[in-house]
């Protein structure tokens, strides 16, 4: 008997790119994400009130002195006004909390399925008929 060495055989590979990870969770993840998204324009809007506030305020002490105090409802009114309109794109979050795109694409899926299987009459059909 001769003992012959049998080379071993050498698969070489491609390395795999690194694939986003997937876990059972991602809709979790996505809602979470969206509503620090909402709480953080909430508190950025409410910066912002306060901040046209303090400088409304500023600029009437400026101008009248201990007068200013009768200028408070306008100047608080002049600070809810952009609170308002940096906090208005708010609904658009919250439904990304409670209607995220999974829930969005199995909802169109159903409406489309529905929609191929009720038959419906155009004028066409009546027409040919």
């Amino acid at each position: 008997m001769t003992t012959e060495q049998v080379a071993p055989i050498i698969v070489e590979r491609k390395k795999s790119e690194p694939r986003e990870r997937q876990t059972r969770l991602s809709f979790v993840q996505n809602a979470e994400s969206n509503l620090l998204h909402a709480y953080q324009r909430i508190l950025a809007s409410v910066d912002q009130g306060l901040n046209t506030y303090i400088e409304a305020r500023n600029e009437s002490i400026k101008a009248k002195g201990d007068e200013a105090y009768a200028d408070t409802l306008p100047n608080l009114a002049k600070g809810l006004e952009t609170v308002i309109k940096a906090i208005a794109p708010l609904p658009s979050d919250l439904v990304g909390i409670v209607y995220p795109d999974e829930v969005h694409q199995v909802v169109a899926d159903t409406i489309h399925g529905v929609t191929n299987v009720i038959p419906t009459e155009t004028a066409s059909t009546k027409a040919s008929e």
